[in-house]
């Protein structure tokens, strides 16, 4: 209801960033339906390479459709390259060519370029990262549930978790063994941590170390 022929731009993030959750395609159909022509629609995807293959779904199907839609997507992320910042947005070439206007001459440098495109056609890395990734989500939630702990469902590389009151204490003791979580008090979740998703021996690791300062 609050959305009118005056809101200019609307921004969605799915996966979302904090939490992992994630909205499929009937969703997202139905509101680009809802939502007025003139308004733009944003769709930051930065950890869609992470979705579940039964859940996972092409948004890029959309922009036929709807010429007022923007999908983002990053090379930071499945690709490993968060060091060279690249990014990118595909949508209705009207659109891109009044971006192309404001567009900085030098905003991705050639090294980046060069890495990016490279990366596009290693599948065999997005493939094996993405497995990494499923395993691992599914290994640290069971692991953390079984200790009582709420895990929420995730379709990103990282999980919510509720601590309680005991959240800063835990991001401490860990951060103290060498392991780095993110506590969410910037985010207004105080007593949640949030959990990237390791390689499988730096999960079992962290697993370790948690157990021995929840159980305390």
């Amino acid at each position: 209801d609050r959305i009118s022929q005056k809101t200019k731009l609307i921004f969605l993030t799915n996966p979302h960033n904090p939490t992992g959750s994630f909205f499929e395609a009937p969703l997202l159909e139905n509101f680009l339906k809802n939502v007025p022509k003139s308004t733009l629609i944003i769709l930051d995807e930065a950890y869609i390479d992470f979705v579940s293959p039964k859940r996972h779904f092409e948004s890029l199907n959309y922009l036929k459709n709807f010429s007022n839609l923007i999908v983002l997507r990053t090379f930071s992320k499945s690709y490993g390259l968060a060091g060279l910042r690249v990014g990118y947005g595909i949508m209705d070439v009207e659109l891109a060519n009044i971006l192309e206007r404001v567009r900085y001459p030098f905003n991705v440098n050639i090294l980046a370029q060069v890495a990016a495109i490279n990366a596009l056609d290693d599948k065999e890395f997005l493939e094996t990262t993405r497995k990494l990734v499923w395993e691992g989500r599914e290994f640290i939630t069971k692991a953390l549930t079984e200790l009582g702990i709420r895990v929420y469902p995730s379709e990103a590389n990282f999980l919510l978790v509720y601590i309680g009151k005991k959240a800063v204490e835990i991001y401490e003791s860990l951060l103290k063994k060498g392991i780095i979580v993110r506590p969410l008090t910037n985010y207004h979740l105080p007593e949640y941590i949030r959990i990237s998703i390791g390689k499988p021996e730096e999960n079992q690791t962290f697993i370790e170390f948690f157990k021995e300062i929840w159980q305390k």
